[in-house]
């Protein structure tokens, strides 16, 4: 008999703390869990669970730093998902910036680091992807680069992200340069058909239709039926 009592207390407790967590600060009990859930209606769900763990000011630095990458990611996600809920892109992508401005200056300042460079690389990249949407490139260019530079094994997205950026600012050696990474480091992506042609296009953009033509050829000996392969291969050998 007496379980039956201990278990109400209990739960008149929980009551209780939970009623003034939310009149002190603002955030209800399961914000913390609920913010860190990427569900497919982050702007529904997510986002204000976020919004208001980080509006409360109670977080220690690193709790802080773990909501806002959590806050950023839901936004990643609302420009996909966005629940019948209609908001530009642009703003989407600026505020996933801010957030990630905010947690990398935290990262920084507490050495946010462990051995393969993450959260101050998740940061780092999460940025770099956000600054290169917005066309703010040669920031991007910045940001990616020491995110590699943090790992003995770049993130393909980062890589991706970096050449990419280097393209769009004409800048087609490094492109390739980091189309070359690509293939040397992640040689068994499911993709690696599509980064060879990748890889070929710019070298072709760069004038080195020899270069180009070996790497058409070698996309179609991973995948046969790639058609981007197979025209750009005709196009580029000379008829007999």
């Amino acid at each position: 008999m007496s379980a039956r009592p201990a278990t109400k207390r209990g739960s008149i407790r929980g009551v209780l703390i939970a009623a003034f967590v939310l009149a002190v600060t603002g955030a209800r009990a399961d914000d913390r869990d609920d913010c860190q859930i990427l569900s497919f209606a982050p702007l529904l769900l997510t986002i204000p669970a976020c919004d208001r763990l980080i509006a409360s000011g109670s977080l220690s630095e690193v709790d802080l730093f773990a909501m806002l990458t959590a806050r950023a990611e839901a936004w990643r996600f609302a420009l996909t998902y966005r629940a019948g809920v209609e908001i530009d892109r642009r703003d989407l992508l600026i505020s996933r910036l801010a957030d990630l401005d905010r947690a990398l200056g935290l990262a920084r300042r507490l050495r946010l680091k462990d051995k393969g460079g993450d959260p101050l690389r998740f940061a780092l990249s999460g940025r770099g992807h956000a600054e290169a949407a917005l066309g703010y490139d040669a920031r991007a260019l910045g940001d990616y680069s020491e995110a590699i530079a943090l790992s003995d094994t770049p993130a393909l997205l980062d890589l991706y992200g970096r050449s990419l950026a280097y393209e769009r600012l004409g800048q087609l050696g490094q492109a390739i340069a980091d189309m070359s990474a690509i293939l040397r480091i992640h040689e068994h992506d499911s993709n690696f058909a599509n980064h060879l042609v990748r890889r070929a296009e710019l070298q072709e953009a760069a004038g080195d239709r020899a270069a180009a033509r070996t790497d058409y050829r070698r996309a179609l000996r991973e995948n046969p039926d790639h058609s981007v392969a197979g025209k750009a291969l005709k196009r580029l050998t000379p008829a007999d």
